[in-house]
């Protein structure tokens, strides 16, 4: 698939500004699922990240809490209805940091063509396989 992850998911994810579609391929009776998501690191803590997916039913990413330290805490305060929280998009992405690097073949990660980190559009083909230009894998320890 066209602009997908295919390796280091988590160095992607927590890049700093990682905007992308969580795919999963539908197998028999169910239909393929599609979330989009922007997970953004805060600037007053390195081991925060703030996460914004779709409400249900909405096209506009909305911030539905933020990641500390690998897990995934509730907006206390959300600035749309409740009733649209996305549950099974934070369990999809609860699911997806576990997992990491280990995804089933009908799960994909496709990233927007931009680094995760810098937000630059992404040409060579190591670049596009983990969504991370090559100067940001020399920051975040990955060459």
């Amino acid at each position: 698939m066209e602009n997908e992850v295919h390796e280091r998911v988590k160095d992607f994810l927590f890049g700093g500004n990682a905007c992308f579609t969580l795919l999963q391929e539908g197998t028999g009776c169910k239909e393929s699922v599609s979330v989009r998501y922007r997970i953004v690191q805060s600037k007053d803590n390195k081991n925060m990240y703030f996460v914004y997916t779709n409400p249900i039913g909405e096209k506009e990413l909305k911030y539905h809490g933020y990641i500390f330290k690998g897990s995934f805490k509730k907006a206390k305060n959300l600035k749309f209805n409740p009733a649209l929280y996305n549950e099974k998009a934070v369990i999809a992405l609860q699911w997806l940091l576990v997992k990491g690097d280990n995804l089933p073949r009908i799960v994909h990660v496709l990233h927007d063509g931009k680094c995760s980190r810098c937000g630059r559009k992404l040409k060579d083909v190591e670049s596009l396989r983990c969504g991370l230009g090559p100067e940001c894998r020399k920051k975040v320890g990955r060459v």
